[in-house]
């Protein structure tokens, strides 16, 4: 059963540096997300991952490949559950050109962006898959991911409604780390970003 879970934002992007929603499209990482990518399989290189869950989109398989966390054959799954929300027709638009009328699904769980889907629907595809993860057999679990996801796992584990899922931050290439004790799911630590120069 998994002891300790790890979930992580893939690095910086064209698309972040540029304001962009970017959902199920893909961006390249920058040179900075390159250097990201590496800071975090340095700051992580001591782990011993049983098991690596990862979004099958770009951004994160390069964030995966520069980090060198992939290693020594551990198994990695990619799964669909795990890509960011969809934003559907403002997919690939930058966040300052939504009109204030079209935006409350920026902050409003249930509020769906047109075509796309609303944080609500995505924990609805993603917490099975995760509840899953969390009672595998492997003892521990990187699951590498994107900004909402993150933020909807973390969501979980406090045990708060989903109005609340911002209330967490999530930058890139940042580490939230989880570990079951004495029965409890205990976050050790959110949006660690100590490990990026």
């Amino acid at each position: 059963m998994v002891e300790r879970i790890f979930l992580v934002r893939h690095a910086e992007t064209v698309g972040n540096t540029l304001g962009l929603f970017q959902g199920f499209t893909d961006s390249a990482l920058t040179p900075l997300g390159v250097e990201q990518a590496k800071q975090l399989g340095s700051a992580l290189s001591q782990e011993k991952f049983d098991l690596i869950y990862s979004s099958p989109l770009g951004r994160v398989k390069q964030t995966l490949e520069q980090s060198g966390l992939a290693k020594n054959g551990t198994r990695i799954i990619h799964a669909d559950e795990l890509r960011e929300r969809n934003y559907g027709e403002m997919q690939n638009k930058a966040k300052g050109a939504i009109p204030e009328s079209e935006s409350a699904f920026e902050t409003d769980a249930l509020a769906r962006p047109a075509g796309g889907e609303s944080v609500d629907d995505l924990k609805n595809r993603f917490m099975p898959l995760f509840k899953t993860i969390l009672e595998s057999k492997e003892e521990s679990v990187l699951v590498l991911t994107h900004f909402t996801p993150v933020l909807v796992a973390l969501n979980f584990f406090t045990g708060l409604p989903i109005e609340k899922w911002r209330l967490f931050k999530c930058h890139n290439a940042s580490i939230a780390e989880v570990v079951r004790d004495e029965g409890l799911w205990r976050i050790m630590r959110a949006n660690d970003t100590c490990h990026l120069k």
